[in-house]
C-alpha cells in the first residue's frame, strides 16, 4: 500500500504552510493527498480547521504572504470558507465547527476525497478506506446519503473519471449514480455548468462524456436536449477525444488556445440542442460560451462548407465572425474523427488568416433604408431577409460597389425576391 505520510512529510509545499500555520491544528484534506499519492502535481490545497469563519481569519491572513493573494470569505456560516487565489497556487480554509476529522470525512463525496493529513508530522485519518481504494484505482462513494445531500456530486463521477486516468467506477457507487441521477435536475445550473466545463477540458474529456451519458446524467439535467442535437453523441465523444490528441496540432497552425477551448465545449453542445433554455442556464463565462455556442449550432452547416469554393468557404467563416475559429476547430475535429481529410480546413484556416479578419471588419455596401428606398417597399420582415441576401452577394464577391449592389437588387426583387417583395409585411 501507497506509503501516503512519507509523501506528505517530504512535500515541500505543505512544509511551508505549516511553517506559516505554526502550532495551530491544521488538516490537509482531499484533492491535494489525492493527487500526490497517484503522482500529479497538485495546484489547490484545502485545509480543514476547528472553528467558524470569525476564529479561522487569523490563519487566513497568515497565509496570504505564501499564496500571495488576499482571503475572500465565500459564503454564510455554517458554510463559509476562505479561499486565497494566487498564481501558483490556491487555497481554501475549510471551517468545520465542533465536528471531528472522522465526521468531516465522512460527509465528503468520495472515499478518495475522504483522507486527511494533519500539518506537519500526521497522523492520517482514513476512516472510508480511501488510501485502500487509491492503491486499487477505484472510484467509491463515500455513501447514498452524501450523494443525495449534493447532487452536483454526481456529476463529478465523470469529472473524475475524465481528470484522472487508470480508475473505474465501484459498481455500488455506479448503481446509486444511475438511481440519483434525476436528482441533478435540482442542482444550481452555475454549479452543475462547471462541472461539466472541467469535464470537457479534462485529459479524458471522451470518458466524461461516456458515463455522463451511460448513468442518465446528460438526460436528466437537459432533458430535451439530446434529441435535437447537431450531431450524435459517440461523434461528439470521438470529436472531444481528437480535440485532446490534437490540441498542440491546431496550436502549431496559428490558433488561440481559447477557440480549441471552445472548440471542446462546442462539442458536448453540439450533441444536445444548443439553444435549449436548459443548457443556455449553466452560465459558462463568456466569451467562451458565446464561441462554443455558436460553433456548436453552425457544425452542421461547417462540415458541409470546408470542401466548397473559396468564395463560400469565404461567407461562411465572416456570418462566424470572431467566432469562426472554435467553428473551425470543431468541424476539424468532427471531420477528422470520423477518418475525413484534415487538409481543406488546414486550407481554411490560412484563407481565415489572410484575409479573413478583414473582411470581418468590412462594412455593408448599402443601409437598410437605401434598401427599402431602392425596392419601393416599406420596412418589414422582408428587409432582413434582402440584407442577408446582399451581404452573401457581397461576401463571395458577386458584388463589389453600391452601383453594383443596387443592380443586384433589382436582379434579386425580379427573381429570387419575388416571394418575399410580394408578401404580406
Amino acid at each position: 500500500m501507497t506509503d501516503i505520510g512519507a509523501i506528505l512529510r517530504t512535500d515541500p509545499v505543505l512544509a511551508q504552510v505549516a511553517r506559516v500555520t505554526g502550532t495551530a491544528e491544521v488538516w490537509v484534506a482531499g484533492g491535494w493527498i489525492r493527487d500526490r499519492a497517484i503522482g500529479r502535481t497538485p495546484t489547490e490545497i484545502d485545509l480543514a480547521v476547528p472553528g467558524s469563519a470569525t476564529e479561522t481569519e487569523e490563519l487566513a491572513v497568515r497565509l496570504s504572504e505564501l499564496v500571495q493573494a488576499h482571503p475572500h470569505l465565500l459564503g454564510r456560516a455554517p458554510h463559509a470558507v476562505w479561499r486565497l487565489e494566487g498564481r501558483h497556487l490556491k487555497v481554501e480554509i475549510w471551517p468545520r465547527g465542533s465536528l471531528t476529522v472522522t465526521k468531516d470525512c465522512l460527509r465528503r463525496d468520495f472515499t478518495l476525497n475522504a483522507i486527511q493529513w494533519r500539518l506537519p508530522d500526521g497522523p492520517l485519518e482514513d476512516p472510508t478506506g480511501g488510501v485502500r481504494d487509491l492503491d486499487q484505482r477505484i472510484l467509491r462513494a463515500v455513501s447514498r446519503a452524501n450523494l443525495v445531500d449534493d447532487p452536483v456530486r454526481l456529476l463529478r463521477a465523470p469529472r473524475f473519471l475524465a481528470q484522472i486516468p487508470g480508475f473505474r467506477l465501484d459498481p455500488l457507487t455506479q448503481r446509486w449514480l444511475a438511481e440519483l441521477a434525476h436528482l441533478a435536475a435540482r442542482a444550481p445550473r452555475e454549479r452543475l455548468g462547471q462541472e461539466l466545463l472541467r469535464t470537457v477540458l479534462a485529459p479524458r474529456p471522451a470518458t466524461g462524456l461516456h458515463h455522463l451519458h451511460t448513468l442518465g446524467l446528460l438526460t436528466a439535467i437537459a432533458p430535451e436536449g439530446l434529441a435535437a442535437g447537431r450531431i450524435p453523441l459517440p461523434l461528439a465523444a470521438a470529436t472531444l477525444a481528437w480535440l485532446q490528441a490534437n490540441g498542440r496540432r491546431l496550436l502549431r497552425w496559428g490558433l488561440d488556445p481559447d477557440a480549441v477551448e471552445a472548440a471542446r465545449l462546442g462539442a458536448l453542445l453540439a450533441a444536445w440542442n444548443p439553444g435549449s433554455p436548459c443548457v443556455e442556464a449553466f452560465a459558462w463565462p463568456s466569451p467562451l460560451r458565446r464561441h462554443a455556442m455558436a460553433a456548436a449550432t453552425a457544425v452542421p452547416t461547417t462540415l458541409r462548407t470546408a470542401g466548397r469554393s473559396a468564395p463560400i468557404r469565404r461567407e461562411h467563416m465572416v456570418r462566424a465572425g470572431d467566432r469562426f475559429p472554435a467553428s473551425l476547430c470543431l468541424g476539424c475535429a468532427a471531420a477528422a474523427s470520423t477518418g475525413r481529410q484534415i487538409e481543406p480546413w488546414r486550407r481554411w484556416w490560412r484563407q481565415w488568416r489572410r484575409t479573413g479578419r478583414r473582411l470581418v471588419e468590412r462594412p455593408p455596401l448599402l443601409r437598410g433604408d437605401e434598401v427599402a428606398s431602392i425596392l419601393g417597399r416599406p420596412p418589414g420582415p422582408w428587409l432582413g431577409e434582402a440584407l442577408d441576401a446582399l451581404r452573401g452577394a457581397q461576401l463571395r464577391g458577386e458584388v463589389r460597389t453600391p452601383v453594383g449592389a443596387r443592380r443586384w437588387l433589382r436582379r434579386f426583387q425580379a427573381g429570387r425576391g419575388i416571394a418575399i417583395m410580394s408578401g404580406s409585411d
